[in-house]
């Protein structure tokens, strides 16, 4: 009887020596396959990371190039390049508006000052059977 208890004994080892091996490597392999995760997305954060960089460096080219074009003078050697007609707005097509009425409605009719403002203004027709008012 005795050595059917030796021999429960050691499979009872051989069986706790297998679980524990097979914990470990299942432990090493996730930490493998963890690693592995843990580089797969640095890899795509750094990626991103240069996508933004250069979005960003083409965003300051371009506001730059913004900038320089709207320069009076870029705009005054463009208009002369296109041959466009361009003209100061006539004297009935500007409103001037009084400085302390800047933000009301109402306009003055006041040939000079300090504060002008001029809107070249445009009167588009009602279409027929348009009765609003």
């Amino acid at each position: 009887m005795k050595t059917g208890n030796k021999d429960l004994g050691v499979y009872r080892l051989l069986t706790l020596l297998m679980v524990i091996f097979i914990v470990a490597a299942v432990g090493g392999l996730g930490l493998v396959w963890l690693r592995q995760e843990i580089t797969h997305r640095a890899e795509g954060i750094r990626t991103r990371e240069g996508a933004v960089v250069d979005l960003k460096r083409r965003l300051r080219s371009l506001d730059a190039k913004v900038a320089i074009a709207q320069q009076p003078e870029f705009l005054k050697l463009s208009v002369a390049a296109r041959e466009l007609p361009l003209k100061a707005p006539a004297a009935d097509r500007v409103v001037y508006l009084e400085a302390g009425k800047a933000g009301s409605p109402d306009a003055v009719d006041r040939p000079s000052g300090p504060i002008t403002i001029s809107y070249d203004l445009a009167l588009i027709d009602r279409p027929e059977g348009d009765v609003r008012q």
